[in-house]
């Protein structure tokens, strides 16, 4: 870099002035005239340095816009941070205190911007001195008050009746923040966007839930930038697997990276960690080795909380499901039963092929609507008891028995289907004799209509491929995904098959 002094500038800049020369890319120092001796500080040389920090990352527009102000206060910030880095002890706050010669012998103070020489600075947006202060040496006192309160932190009220507190996060931390910041802006950006970038730089820099996160949102709530920051509040949600004497724990929403510390007591584990464990990512294991119950509780850092939880370890559940057959229609529900009860349980879930069909208060399902079919489904129940949900129950297959079982030569696939199933008419062989005893053979000529019903029993459509059709292919692509049934017809018997629909 090339520095020049002793230089004369022009009457309209004075010689009381230091510039960064935007074409030249050169530093230019006079020796100071009426108020100044020359304008040599580190914190001057620092700022004018930073201007061209400035033009060459996010290259704010000088001049009266917002732009022009925060371009001002970077240079501020950076002239502060070098003083501070250089000499700890030193006076960082103000802005070419070894240079002025006048009252109040700095030129600008980032502390106080109110108290700056010859024009007072605003300490707010929109707030006191605002509207008289166009020169964006003057309104970059927003920008500069934020990044004193982020670094050493300060509390009371702003000029819009604000009551505000900032912890400080030191000078290192936020200047770790500023620069991301200003790499993150473009060059017509204005102080709503200074904040949005600089809590994205915080975020990035610190995480999600990290107090740096927190304090650079209050400060600038302080200046009178947006508001203050929402502490966020996350469930954890539970999942048991066969296992009921163990819980994952975890929630999808809670941003990956988040360092979160739980906290247990009557010794459950985290991960097989006594408590408190901080991990990295979710979800998580719980277990009792005791087989007692506990409080399980978690912090995510200053800015999130998460709701605590308790869990309630279980013993072996030895119990049944069996399915009560009627003689069903079209519509009629079928019966089933989970014996013996799960102690103090409080609901039951009902899943067939992993779909939750329904939750009872009581041990019997008996509405769950289903025509006579060949094809079994899997099916399995899971107790809640007040504290979780305990283990699953499995039952086997649902193939409900009208009068002796159904086999056919209707085929489909694919099944699951997704936006088109093919129908065909195979030949069927049943090789099995106890099969040939118990079983029931409809076979279709051909297929004259077609009928898709869902499993309340609605006709959602029909397909009519006509005569002599023994392979078709229907669309399902304008059917939401659930569970249905095909009726299909050669105009003198029905054969039913159930159809699942997923995407």
């Amino acid at each position: 870099m090339n520095c020049y002094v002793h230089v004369t500038f022009p009457a309209a800049i004075g010689q009381d002035n230091a510039i960064w020369h935007n074409q030249l890319h050169v530093l230019e120092f006079a020796d100071g005239q009426f108020i100044s001796s020359p304008l040599v500080s580190l914190d001057i040389v620092a700022h004018e340095f930073a201007h061209g920090v400035c033009q060459f990352t996010s290259n704010l527009t000088y001049g009266t816009a917002e732009s022009g102000a925060l371009n001002e206060g970077f240079s501020d910030i950076w002239g502060a941070t070098v003083e501070a880095w250089t000499d700890p002890n030193k006076q960082r706050w103000l802005i070419g205190e070894e240079t002025w010669q006048v009252p109040p012998f700095f030129l600008r103070s980032m502390s106080n911007p109110n108290a700056g020489w010859l024009q007072s600075s605003p300490d707010t947006y929109n707030g006191n001195f605002w509207a008289s202060s166009s020169d964006p040496h003057f309104r970059s006192g927003v920008l500069n008050y934020w990044y004193f309160l982020l670094s050493d932190g300060g509390s009371g009220t702003n000029d819009l009746g604000n009551n505000f507190n900032v912890d400080g996060i030191g000078i290192n931390n936020a200047a770790r923040i500023a620069y991301r910041t200003e790499q993150l802006l473009n060059s017509g950006a204005d102080y709503a966007m200074a904040r949005t970038m600089s809590i994205q730089a915080a975020t990035e820099l610190f995480g999600n839930c990290s107090n740096e996160l927190v304090q650079v949102t209050n400060a600038w709530y302080a200046v009178g930038v947006g508001s203050v920051y929402v502490n966020q509040t996350y469930d954890i949600y539970p999942t048991f697997g066969q296992d009921c004497s163990q819980i994952t724990l975890g929630n999808a929403s809670i941003p990956a990276g988040t360092s979160i510390t739980w906290f247990t007591d009557n010794g459950l584990l985290v991960n097989g960690n006594s408590s408190p464990y901080t991990s990295q990512a979710n979800p998580v294991v719980i277990t009792s080795p005791s087989g007692s119950s506990g409080n399980i509780s978690a912090s995510a850092g200053a800015g999130c909380s998460i709701e605590p939880f308790t869990f309630c370890p279980c013993s072996s559940w030895d119990a049944s499901i069996t399915w009560i057959y009627s003689t069903p229609m079209t519509g009629e529900p079928l019966i089933a039963e989970v014996s013996p009860a799960f102690p103090d349980a409080q609901a039951y879930r009902w899943y067939v092929n992993g779909e939750l069909i329904e939750t009872t208060y009581g041990t019997f399902l008996q509405t769950y609507n289903w025509p006579c079919v060949f094809d079994g489904e899997g099916l399995y129940v899971i107790a809640e008891s007040s504290c979780g949900i305990t283990t699953p129950i499995y039952g086997g297959n649902y193939s409900p028995i009208c009068s002796g079982r159904m086999a056919s030569n209707v085929n489909l696939y694919p099944n699951p289907a997704s936006s088109q199933v093919t129908i065909i008419l195979e030949d069927l062989r049943i090789t099995d004799s106890k099969d040939k005893m118990s079983t029931t053979q409809i076979t279709l000529k051909e297929i004259t209509q077609i009928r898709v019903i869902d499993r309340l029993g609605v006709v959602r459509k029909v397909i009519r491929p006509g005569k002599g059709n023994k392979k078709t292919t229907i669309n399902v692509w304008d059917l939401p995904p659930d569970i249905y049934y095909l009726d299909l017809s050669d105009d003198t018997q029905h054969v039913r098959k159930p159809l699942i629909i997923r995407r």
